[in-house]
């Protein structure tokens, strides 16, 4: 993975800050949140940046499903998000670690899989 983003889990009311948000950036196109105290479930593709050097040469892109349902279609990024800043892009390598972010009000984590799409997995050129 390449650029760090949030996707929210809580349900601030700002639109961009919301429940499947992309934070700073896109409110997602429909709430798909469960009753509290049962499991959400995301699903994420994310197609890395690329950079030549210091230069963006292809922006990131993000696919977004919560509880089965649709909240981002291949939405391009807008850099790395930052609490009350606008998104940049900044180089970086091709891959990096995961990040799971929360607000301290507790948010768990469980069945976490990561894997690298390839092959018939690529976006059309």
């Amino acid at each position: 993975m390449s650029c760090r983003f949030s996707i929210l889990l809580t349900t601030p009311t700002y639109a961009d800050g919301q429940a499947g948000s992309i934070y700073g950036e896109w409110p997602p196109l429909v709430n798909a949140v469960r009753k509290p105290g049962e499991w959400n479930v995301y699903d994420v593709v994310f197609e890395a940046p690329k950079f030549d050097g210091e230069k963006l040469v292809k922006p990131g892109y993000l696919t977004v499903f919560l509880n089965g349902i649709l909240l981002h279609n291949r939405k391009e990024i807008m850099g790395i998000t930052a609490h009350r800043q606008a998104p940049k892009y900044q180089p970086q390598a091709a891959e990096e670690s995961l990040v799971l972010q929360n607000h301290n009000g507790g948010e768990r984590f469980r069945n976490i899989w990561v894997r690298r799409l390839g092959g018939y997995d690529q976006p059309e050129k």
